[in-house]
């Protein structure tokens, strides 16, 4: 039943702009983490020179900084899209006459945001390499360390999906979901500063670096709370669901 109601909202999200925000978010990420670098080289090569890293890994340092705002905001634009298409069409009373489970119905659209959610992050992977490279990067490309930058940066996002869905998806004016989407993506630049506001999600994307710089600022060290961020952000996705769901199944529509 999950299997239908997942192709059924794919089937929805043709006639959306969800594919062209997927596409389109790595490309810019990586377009403003270019002109980034061809507007500040020198200076990019200082910091470099000063945390004893290669282009490369500066780069992926660089593009995390952007990555931590584009990705948010995707993620709000593609949450607040894949429910609007039954809010605007006044078929939730519809849909809940079927003989469906209503948590169904949320884990598909859940589902569904994590799909294109990944399918944005994979592309990152090939879009990340393809710009190194027409900026004239040499050197080895370190794949090992894009691949964890993706992995916990992808599962560090999971909570920010769970909340945004849940607003979507209870609040018919979605401009108010995007809007709180868009306060809390830059509010998460801030709560990152202070250990106390750490534990909030929208602080968890900054937090998940592989590598962080040392407190000299003169080289890199392995990220060692990666694991602690990492089971966090799958706790706090549960209880972002299991929260959502029950308002879902709980509201009169």
């Amino acid at each position: 039943m999950i299997g239908r109601l997942l192709y059924s909202d794919f089937l929805k999200n043709k006639r959306t702009s969800i594919a062209l925000v997927v596409i389109l978010m790595p490309f810019l990420t990586m377009l403003l983490q270019a002109i980034n670098y061809l507007l500040r080289t020198e200076l990019v090569l200082e910091s470099a020179a000063r945390l004893h890293v290669d282009l490369w890994t500066y780069l992926l340092i660089g593009t995390h900084r952007f990555l931590i705002i584009s990705f948010p905001l995707m993620i709000t634009m593609i949450a607040s899209i894949i429910p609007n298409i039954e809010h605007q069409s006044n078929s939730w009373k519809q849909m809940m006459t079927l003989p469906v489970n209503k948590y169904k119905i949320y884990i598909s659209k859940f589902l569904n945001l994590l799909i294109w959610s990944f399918i944005a992050i994979a592309l990152l992977c090939v879009v990340f390499p393809i710009t190194g490279i027409i900026l004239g990067i040499e050197g080895k490309i370190p794949f090992d360390l894009v691949l964890k930058e993706v992995i916990y940066i992808y599962f560090a996002f999971l909570p920010i999906i769970s909340f945004q869905l849940w607003l979507s998806m209870s609040i018919k004016n979605q401009a108010i979901s995007i809007s709180i989407g868009i306060i809390t993506t830059m509010s998460g630049l801030f709560l990152v500063q202070r250990p106390i506001t750490q534990w909030l999600i929208w602080a968890y994307p900054s937090l998940v670096m592989p590598i962080v710089p040392n407190n000299q600022f003169t080289g890199v060290l392995p990220n060692q709370d990666l694991i602690k961020w990492f089971f966090l952000s799958l706790i706090m996705t549960v209880v972002m669901l299991i929260l959502g769901m029950r308002n879902f199944v709980q509201k009169e529509v």
